[in-house]
């Protein structure tokens, strides 16, 4: 389960960070503050998608960061070219990079 959800530079969002409940968490505002970004994250992280239409304006990359229930990090990073995953296990100093994800 995912406990904390990070957003850089991912649309409009600079940087924010969700502690996750856990079961059933419910995103709630007016238009336009953000909520469709954070599942747009969401997807992202999960489908690794290639527009580059999520990079905040002026950034030089967006980050979706998920901090599950048992330690491990799952970072899915896009950038202008490409995007990449970094992937930190507990204990771990340097996440591990997987990269060329889905091409031939």
């Amino acid at each position: 389960m995912i406990k904390s959800l990070t957003l850089v530079d991912f649309m409009a969002h600079a940087r924010t960070t969700l502690e996750l409940a856990p079961g059933l968490n419910v995103l709630c505002g007016p238009n336009n503050s953000g909520k469709s970004a954070v599942v747009e994250a969401l997807r992202c992280l999960v489908t690794n998608p290639s527009p580059r239409h999520v990079i905040r304006h002026g950034a030089g990359e967006a980050r979706v960061e998920a901090e599950l229930e048992n330690g491990w990090r799952v970072c899915w990073v896009r950038r202008k070219a490409y995007a990449i995953y970094e992937v930190l296990a507990p204990g771990a100093e340097e996440p591990e990079v997987f990269a060329k994800l889905g091409k031939s």
